[in-house]
């Protein structure tokens, strides 16, 4: 079955693997690293960005087996922010749905993931998915940087999967969707040639002139921290354009021009 596997892996592997990057976020222990590596070359993916990780050691090659090039190959960065620069989305991954609702996130299963990023315009372009550390997870400040979360059904006694399990199930849905059914590569380049994705920059900005908006109704609004998250969660995952980015940056900025500065926080 490992040899049909692989067989089908190559037979099918197109470029849009290219654009997924898996990020282990300070990984601790070497078995996963090198586990992760392993699966990541059964479900024909190369891309690994870690983040300070912790125990990239031997060990981790040894777990790798025929996969050392992906270690030799990783991306090592000093911050989260550098992990996922130039993502066109940045996906979390998480093992308790509703770890984040109190701050407006809410995560899909798996198995909807493929048809979002089919139907969003995302295949082909820059794709981070995102797994934290194995023993607390993301931060708050990382989540908030995550455009959607995903999760794997599983029961509600253990739900916590190990790093390396995880991570194998997310590739076999990503590849699962593109063998089965997907109608071939051809489908996914013109799914792709009708969008023009905004970059990670341009949403931005976007998000800064909301935020600006948000400040300047001051109390009219309440929960202000949860509007701006909600705005990005939307924004997010729609798969937004850059003409649809710059026309509602141009909204936002008149409006501002329109509303009084909101009041400083000064000892005057």
């Amino acid at each position: 079955m490992c040899t049909v596997v692989g067989l089908l892996n190559e037979g099918v592997r197109m470029g849009w693997k290219d654009h997924v990057r898996i990020v282990l976020v300070e990984p601790e222990f070497p078995v996963n690293i090198g586990s992760v590596a392993r699966v990541m070359a059964n479900f024909g993916f190369h891309r690994l960005v870690m983040v300070n990780p912790h125990a990239l050691n031997e060990t981790a090659y040894m777990f790798a087996k025929h996969a050392r090039d992906i270690l030799d190959n990783a991306q090592l960065v000093d911050s989260f922010e550098e992990a996922i620069k130039g993502s066109a989305i940045v996906i979390g991954t998480t093992g308790v749905p509703s770890r984040y609702k109190k701050e407006y996130r809410f995560s899909r299963a798996i198995y909807e993931l493929n048809p979002f990023l089919h139907e969003s315009g995302f295949i082909g372009k820059e794709i981070s998915i995102v797994f934290g550390r194995e023993s607390r997870g993301l931060t708050q400040e990382e989540s908030s940087r995550c455009d959607l979360f995903v999760y794997i059904p599983t029961s509600h006694e253990y739900p916590v999967m190990n790093l390396s399990h995880a991570v194998s199930v997310v590739l076999y849905e990503l590849s699962r969707g593109q063998v089965i059914g997907s109608g071939g590569s051809e489908n996914i380049r013109d799914v792709v040639g009708k969008h023009d994705l905004a970059s990670q920059e341009q949403r931005t900005v976007l998000y800064r002139l909301f935020d600006e908006t948000v400040d300047r109704l001051g109390s009219a609004i309440h929960f202000p921290n949860k509007i701006k998250q909600a705005f990005r969660n939307v924004i997010g995952r729609s798969g937004i354009t850059r003409k649809e980015v710059q026309a509602l940056s141009g909204v936002f900025s008149e409006v501002n021009k329109r509303l009084p500065k909101p009041p400083t926080a000064s000892g005057d």
